[in-house]
């Protein structure tokens, strides 16, 4: 598996120019990405409703030989880059994500409310703020390739159905 930056732009509709949508360059090939990659598409989050910027990259992990296929393309908007490369990516681009997120926030506000009432908290409302319980309602931002894209669990040569995940503060599209 190898770490790919593609470089995404976003341009006007050929149809309508009022309208802009995202272009990626030619050479990628959704189809044989959704099938070859491990993990999330991670967008950078630059571009967003409020159109800050006119570009912004996205890190995928990818089967050597559609990565290696995919740094050929001729327009230099797609790159390999070592798993070095890839963290540091991650993180810049996730410096402002919390560690943990709220998955549950009503829960949250009912246990608020319990404490502010002066209720006890029942085992189970203790048992969800906890992050190390299987049954917490609190979630830990993975912030590197290892956690983002779990490659310990990847076997030599086995290209590995890709799970949806999305990440406080990161786009996950695709």
């Amino acid at each position: 598996m190898k770490f790919v930056l593609v470089t995404v732009t976003l341009e006007p509709n050929s149809d309508d120019p009022s309208v802009r949508m995202y272009r990626y360059p030619a050479s990628y090939d959704w189809r044989e990405i959704e099938h070859s990659k491990r993990g999330p598409h991670v967008y950078e989050g630059t571009m967003t409703v409020l159109k800050l910027a006119e570009r912004e990259d996205l890190l995928l992990c990818l089967r050597d030989d559609v990565a290696e296929k995919l740094a050929k393309d001729e327009s230099g908007l797609c790159r390999v880059v070592t798993p070095e490369e890839a963290d540091a990516w991650l993180a810049r681009v996730l410096a402002s994500t919390p560690d943990e997120v709220v998955t549950d926030p009503a829960r949250v506000s009912l246990i608020q409310t319990k404490l502010a009432a002066g209720v006890g908290l029942t085992q189970d409302d203790v048992d969800v703020l906890d992050p190390n319980n299987p049954k917490t309602i609190i979630a830990r931002v993975q912030k590197t390739v290892e956690g983002i894209f779990k490659l310990s669990a990847i076997e030599p040569e086995t290209a590995v159905e890709s799970e949806k995940v999305e990440a406080a503060g990161v786009v996950a599209k695709g």
